[in-house]
């Protein structure tokens, strides 16, 4: 069985998950809009929303040979953790 890749990515107003070959075709790509929040006065994407939807996203990959999971992101974005995560 030849291997496939996830892409993921991330963005402020799209997340998406694709799937390919290892010739270059996709097999599969979903796609959800991101919201944007303010937090004390900070404009936040709903992190927690995000990774539902991915989990049940890659969860739809689980019958296919996965060799590699390519994860880009918006240079806008970041995840800033506390001490405690």
């Amino acid at each position: 069985m030849r291997g496939t890749t996830i892409i993921i990515d991330i963005g402020k107003t799209m997340s998406k998950v694709s799937l390919w070959t290892e010739d270059g075709v996709m097999l599969d790509k979903q796609t959800r809009a991101n919201a944007a929040s303010v937090v004390d006065g900070l404009k936040r994407l709903d992190v927690e929303s995000i990774a539902a939807w991915l989990r049940d996203a890659l969860s739809r990959y689980a019958d296919h040979n996965i060799t590699a999971i390519i994860a880009v992101g918006h240079g806008a974005g970041v995840v800033a953790k506390g001490e405690g995560g």
